[in-house]
């Protein structure tokens, strides 16, 4: 966490230019979420598109490279990720192939046994 007049802002100290500088304006202080291994996450990531059609009929399918840096920066090890909204459960998916936990609820249970189905597959 970044606090005013404890830290500066890491891109900008203007609020024409840095959104981050108008919250610590607004609010005292913003969260700034750092990766365990000590590297910062870009503010661009480069995802490769991939082939979300064979998830039945769930219609916002994304790429699992989507949750991957969140899970590597926000989960430890030995901490369990909590997808509210799986779908087809891609989020539950990336958490364990990252050795990760991982809860996922969704309202359909259609797409509660595909997402099952998809993560018993590394099992």
């Amino acid at each position: 966490m970044v606090i005013r007049k404890q830290q500066r802002t890491t891109h900008s100290n203007s609020q024409h230019i840095s959104g981050r500088a108008k919250e610590l304006a607004a609010k005292g202080y913003y969260f700034l979420f750092y990766h365990p291994q000590g590297s910062k996450p870009s503010d661009v990531w480069d995802i490769i598109p991939e082939d979300s059609t064979k998830r039945g009929n769930h219609y916002a399918a994304y790429p699992e490279d989507l949750c991957r840096i969140p899970l590597l920066a926000t989960c430890p090890p030995d901490g369990i990720a909590l997808d509210p909204f799986c779908g087809t459960g891609t989020t539950n998916l990336v958490a364990f192939q990252l050795g990760r936990k991982s809860i996922g609820v969704d309202i359909s249970a259609d797409y509660i046994a595909y997402a099952q189905e998809r993560c018993h597959l590394l099992l």
